[in-house]
């Protein structure tokens, strides 16, 4: 009885997280964005601030973080999840990037932009 109980507990719960991803509900348990629920859903204009998912491209380094599991297997070009990153700069801002410095956007430091000397 335990038993049947556990896997009827089991598949409800898979099939409650199909319907959750099939719907645009994305879990987020990385750095790359706060943690937590995540709805997709399109949007046609892109602003400052706004959360944004992003498929990586398809190139050997990316496959090598997929296998080495810094990245989840997902829907894009190479099987890899898609990225959530905040738009930081529009078309037409000025963006500096120097090495060992947060990037700027004119002229305004974006927090947490310091690449980690192992990469």
């Amino acid at each position: 009885m335990k038993d049947h109980a556990f896997n009827m507990a089991l598949l409800s719960t898979v099939g409650l997280l199909a319907m959750g991803v099939s719907a645009g509900l994305r879990l987020n348990l990385t750095d790359s964005a706060p943690r937590g629920i995540w709805l997709e859903a399109p949007h046609t204009t892109l602003q400052r601030g706004m959360v944004v998912a992003v498929c990586p491209p398809a190139v050997p380094v990316v496959r090598t973080m997929l296998q080495q599991g810094y990245l989840a297997y997902g829907k894009c070009d190479g099987s890899v999840a898609p990225l959530l990153k905040t738009v930081a700069a529009l078309p037409g801002d000025r963006v500096t990037l120097l090495r060992g410095s947060l990037a700027h956007v004119n002229g305004v430091p974006v927090p947490n932009t310091i690449a980690r000397p192992s990469l």
